[in-house]
């Protein structure tokens, strides 16, 4: 397919991680079914998710990908801890625990807060994988906390 396209919605979990500069994060979440639809928690985030093809996957693990700049600050999100942040003369850069022992960075326009600081985010964008086979399983746009 198209660069552009296979970025937005890599077939699978390898070409997802594969392009991006940083690259996405992948970690694994829990998901629950809730007719009509299903949640997904991992950490003290829990989301709405509407994929027809969670159905594979209903009732137990899936994997999560996170794109830096699908992560926006959120003054109604979930609070987070800044591990480390820096700026690179273009965007700025922080990077915080999602869940436990599972790490992502977040990109925006202008530098962010100290490490140690707090923030309030919400993801606005994830894309789902299947945790054995790596396929794509769909996509949830506007997640909240």
């Amino acid at each position: 397919g198209e660069p552009l396209e296979l970025y937005r919605r890599p077939a699978n979990r390898f070409g997802g991680e594969f392009l991006g500069s940083p690259p996405m994060r992948v970690f694994p979440a829990r998901l629950t079914s809730d007719t009509p639809g299903y949640w997904l928690e991992f950490g003290e985030f829990h989301i709405r998710a509407w994929a027809p093809a969670l159905a594979a996957v209903a009732d137990g693990q899936v994997d999560v990908g996170v794109r830096p700049e699908d992560i926006v600050v959120d003054s109604n999100g979930v609070e987070v801890a800044i591990r480390r942040s820096y700026f690179d003369g273009t965007h700025g850069f922080a990077e915080f625990e999602v869940a436990p022992g599972y790490s992502i960075e977040m990109r925006t326009a202008e530098p962010l807060a100290a490490p140690s600081k707090e923030l309030r985010i919400r993801l606005r964008r994830l894309h789902l994988f299947h945790p054995a086979t790596g396929a794509a399983l769909g996509r949830v746009d506007d997640g909240a906390g």
